[in-house]
């Protein structure tokens, strides 16, 4: 009897040292994409399919995309993600884009999101700051892990193509909306049509600031891509020239360090019979554990 209970004991503690040893958490995928206006001169029906394949084959958790028209986010929400996904952000900014979220639902429920814009009067639908092309947003979405019951918040913007003094204006009223969350684990993407640096190798003001309080993935996955794939446009990534600092990337993920660890940094190039690309800029790509 001993010995059957022996047995026993021993079989149930090699099951356990195989199978209750503890699982690693899974990495949280997150996606910064400017998918470019689906009047872009290239065929729309082409693009669809091209981001339907892109995002069945990435699944990322949480993606946050820019230059989302009408025509585009009524297009992913039949065609590209489906029941998979559910998504934040509206078309009533009265800038004919919108700065959409996409998040898995299967995997996270949403606590709250909003928009708002990038001026003087964050509240008031339109505004913008003097200098401005056009009224600038930043939508953001509140998730809870199902299974972990862990929070985080997706921030994700797009900045104006003009002078860099409004964009740091812009900048600065996302940091000051990030400071009302407190210390809440922060994902901020888009695209931020600013360089890192000047051709003096000088850091932009926009880009010191974000990273006094922020982390870029880019520079600190331990897995990422190299100087001479850091572009986040298309047009300089194809030409494959020796790293040039004014090719910088305009495109980032941005994290709070106390919260996330970075692992993987990827700049991804989609093509379609090396002729049709889903948008001027590359996806950006990071997997991220939390701390």
């Amino acid at each position: 009897m001993k010995r059957i209970l022996a047995v026993v004991l021993i079989a149930a503690l090699l099951f356990c040292m195989g199978g209750c040893a503890k699982t690693e958490a899974e990495p949280l995928k997150v996606m910064s994409f400017n998918i470019q206006t689906h009047s872009n001169g290239e065929i729309f029906y082409i693009r669809e399919e091209m981001m339907t394949e892109f995002i069945a084959e990435w699944q990322p958790d949480s993606i946050g995309m820019q230059e989302v028209t009408g025509t585009w986010r009524k297009s992913l929400d039949a065609t590209c993600f489906g029941e998979q996904y559910s998504s934040v952000g509206n078309s009533t900014m009265k800038t004919g884009e919108m700065n959409a979220i996409f998040y898995r639902n299967d995997k996270f429920t949403l606590i709250d999101s909003g928009t708002f814009w990038l001026s003087d009067t964050p509240d008031v639908v339109g505004s913008k700051f003097e200098g401005s092309g056009e009224p600038r947003t930043c939508t953001w979405a509140r998730l809870k892990n199902q299974k972990t019951a862990e929070e985080f918040v997706h921030l994700n913007t797009h900045l104006d193509i003009g002078g860099s003094e409004v964009r740091l204006k812009q900048g600065n009223v996302v940091l000051e909306f990030i400071q009302g969350f407190g210390d809440v684990p922060l994902i901020l993407t888009g695209d931020f049509n600013q360089v890192q640096k000047n051709s003096s190798g000088e850091v932009y003001p926009l880009y010191q600031q974000l990273t006094e309080s922020l982390a870029d993935a880019r520079m600190t996955a331990p897995d990422t891509v190299s100087p001479t794939e850091w572009s986040s446009m298309v047009q300089y990534h194809r030409e494959g020239e020796k790293y040039n600092p004014a090719r910088q990337p305009i495109d980032y993920i941005f994290y709070t360090p106390d919260h996330f660890e970075p692992t993987v940094y990827r700049n991804i190039l989609y093509i379609k019979d090396e002729i049709f690309t889903i948008s001027d800029h590359l996806a950006q790509y990071a997997e991220f554990t939390l701390k």
